[in-house]
């Protein structure tokens, strides 16, 4: 019996799952059928969802013809790729030829696949075959630079081909724009290379600049990789030149070592970018590391009027103590760059190196960055640096350290793109203290040197508040020193006073100048000098005065050294008028607080024209009263007698001021004149410069 009840459960337990299952399949087609009616009856929202994921395909540059041989088993060069977005495909493309087995393709170390054997062509510009591979994972292509290796892995002995190999990558992407440029060096007029990178989506607008610089050994694609996505994520242009020495040689530039050549070659990529594309001129950066920050450095220091902020990331500050530091085949390269070792040509290593010239890197924003375990620059560099910008009165240059080695640690491209943000270049300082190497211009201040290789050292200060500008200047030749004296602030077109004196003693030199278009040039002999230019501002005539006496008398003196010419017009006119006639009437334009009474004869004229001092006095018969409490101010001149009587118990002064000022100008000995007496009896020596 309970076998059966039991069985009879089983059965109707079955049967009622049979029925589930039945209703469920049911409702699961129903289910089916109306969301494909959705789907059908709702085509635009099918559309909106692709287009919310827009499909676009970018490319790496490509690379050049890649050869293996029977002694050359591997053959690798970088292609260059930077985007943003969100990649969903990825393959890596080339074309091949004469391949004679399945040899293995890497990218960036990550085996791609193998090659078709056989597929023909007969080298790189001979009937090469195309092939691509699908890359099996995303994250082996990397921002920047990525290296396409071919072997002859699977038969050593043989001889193939590949050419053009790049990486495309397909999804919601796009990618900053590489363009390799040459330019004719300012230096030296070789041709030189740089690499310009374009932020996604950049539509020719001027946009800030940074000019990345490569170390020791590296190229231009070299900075492009370091600093490429951080500059593309900010939206700035970044440009990277080949930077070449004073003894290039093959390859060019990877010990340019701070020459002046490659600070030319800084300065000439800056312009071609600005003339092909529009770059922002009060945001234009340079960065470095290892080699490239000595050069970003020193050419701070050389320009500090060209950029809004420089980065130095474990940058060689002295590269005396570098040679030192450094092992013999690397001293012999140092050598044959500098012409000599720092014994034989010390000259050319002091002008290489930043520590000697910390005053120019004073008005310049300065990031120093440098690893505590640093074995390549030792860091002491970074903090010689520090220190010695700190003495000169620096206070825009920060150090920053970290505890790893030659990098930039944690302070990366990024953090560096985030300072620099921080950062527009601003109005020239008022102060500079200057060591230069060459004749060049310094803000408002441009030095021309005669005689052979040497500093000029320059310390000024211009004070717009008393229009002159002192300084002290230091050269052992002669040298000429021009003044952009807007520049500067100081006033460009008057007459200057400057004082020049040998600081070993002697009478000091004066002389007279007049600016030529603005700028004003001191010619300044071999040593030590200070140096002061004074404006000279024009000599007011005096204005005439008249002043009424106790009795109340009114006197009117007139002081002017030379005689008007206009007729001074008079503003106020008294409200009382003395009972007396005077014979002389001078008019007054200041207001008189106190007015004598009585009823004069005549209306002063205003047209009437003093042509000296007055003679005649006019005395009012009426005595002033007790102080004024509030000054009349007359607004027509009276025709019968004031009733009013003056309140005005202290002396009034009546200071008639001509209404313009007279044409007459005295001459030019005037001026000069006691100047030169007062000077002679001091003792001075006077020279008058040239008024033409």
């Amino acid at each position: 019996m309970w076998h059966m009840t039991h069985g009879t459960r089983f059965l109707v337990s079955r049967a009622a799952k049979t029925r589930a299952t039945g209703l469920n399949v049911v409702a699961a087609s129903v289910r089916l059928v109306l969301v494909v009616l959705l789907l059908m009856a709702s085509p635009a929202a099918g559309a909106g969802a692709a287009s919310a994921l827009p499909q676009a395909e970018i490319s790496s540059t490509m690379t050049g013809c890649l050869k293996v041989t029977p002694d050359i088993h591997e053959a690798a060069e970088e292609v260059y790729l930077v985007w943003s977005g969100t990649p969903t495909r990825a393959t890596l493309h080339m074309e091949i030829a004469s391949a004679n087995a399945a040899h293995s393709v890497y990218l960036n170390d990550h085996l791609v696949g193998q090659v078709v054997p056989n597929l023909g062509g007969r080298d790189c510009n001979t009937n090469p075959q195309p092939v691509q591979w699908l890359l099996a994972d995303l994250s082996w292509v990397r921002q920047g630079l990525n290296r396409i290796k071919i072997t002859n892995s699977a038969y050593p002995n043989d001889t193939w081909y590949a050419v053009r190999g790049h990486i495309r990558m397909e999804g919601d992407v796009v990618a900053a724009t590489p363009v390799d440029f040459s330019f004719t060096s300012s230096y030296d007029g070789t041709l030189q290379w740089a690499v310009l990178q374009l932020p996604p989506g950049y539509g020719g607008e001027p946009l800030p600049l940074v000019i990345g610089l490569h170390g020791w050994g590296e190229t231009r694609w070299g900075a492009l990789d370091l600093w490429g996505q951080a500059a593309a994520q900010q939206g700035w242009l970044l440009a990277a030149p080949e930077m070449h020495g004073e003894q290039p040689y093959n390859p060019p530039g990877h010990h340019a070592l701070a020459s002046r050549a490659s600070q030319h070659d800084i300065l000439d990529t800056q312009a071609y970018v600005a003339a092909a594309y529009g770059v922002d001129a009060d945001r234009v950066y340079v960065v470095g590391e290892s080699m490239g920050g000595m050069v970003a450095a020193t050419t701070a220091a050389k320009y500090p009027d060209n950029f809004a902020a420089v980065v130095d990331v474990a940058g060689i500050t002295n590269l005396t103590a570098w040679y030192n530091e450094s092992n013999w085949y690397k001293q012999s390269l140092i050598a044959a760059e500098c012409s000599g070792t720092p014994a034989e040509n010390p000259f050319e290593y002091e002008r290489r190196s930043s520590l000697h010239m910390p005053g120019n890197l004073v008005p310049l924003p300065l990031a120093v960055v440098h690893g505590q375990a640093d074995d390549k620059v030792p860091p002491h560099h970074a903090q010689d640096l520090y220190d010695a910008v700190l003495a000169r009165g620096g206070q825009l240059i920060e150090l920053y350290w970290h505890p790893g080695g030659h990098d930039a640690g944690p302070y990366d491209p990024f953090w560096q793109m985030g300072w620099l943000a921080n950062h527009e270049r601003g109005a020239a300082p008022a102060r500079l203290d200057i060591r230069s190497d060459e004749s060049k211009p310094y803000f408002w201040l441009d030095i021309a040197q005669t005689g052979g290789d040497h500093w000029t050292e320059i310390q000024a200060a211009a004070m717009a508040e008393t229009q002159t500008l002192s300084g002290l200047v230091g050269d052992p030749h002669p040298l000429s020193l021009t003044f952009d004296l807007a520049g500067a602030g100081l006033p460009p077109d008057l007459p200057y006073t400057v004082r020049m004196q040998d600081t070993g003693g002697g009478d000091p030199i004066i002389t007279v100048m007049i600016p030529e278009g603005g700028r004003l040039t001191v010619n300044i002999p071999a040593g030590e000098h200070s140096l002061e230019l004074a404006a000279m501002t024009p000599t007011p005539t005096s204005t005439p005065t008249s002043t009424a006496t106790d009795t109340p008398t009114v006197t009117p003196t007139s002081t002017a050294t030379d005689t008007p010419t206009v007729t001074p017009t008079p503003t106020d006119t008294p409200t009382a008028t003395p009972t007396g006639t005077p014979t002389a009437t001078p008019t007054p334009t200041a207001t008189s607080s106190a007015t004598p009474t009585g009823t004069p004869t005549d209306t002063p004229t205003p047209s009437a024209t003093p042509t000296d001092t007055p003679t005649d006095t006019p005395t009012a018969t009426a005595t002033p009263t007790p102080t004024p409490t509030a000054t009349p101010t007359p607004s027509a001149t009276p025709t019968n007698t004031p009733t009013d009587t003056p309140t005005a118990t202290t002396t009034p002064t009546l200071t008639p001021t001509p209404s313009s000022t007279p044409t007459a100008t005295p001459a030019l000995r005037r001026i000069y004149l006691p100047l030169v007496r007062k000077l002679a009896l001091g003792g001075w020596k006077l020279e008058v410069g040239s008024w033409t």
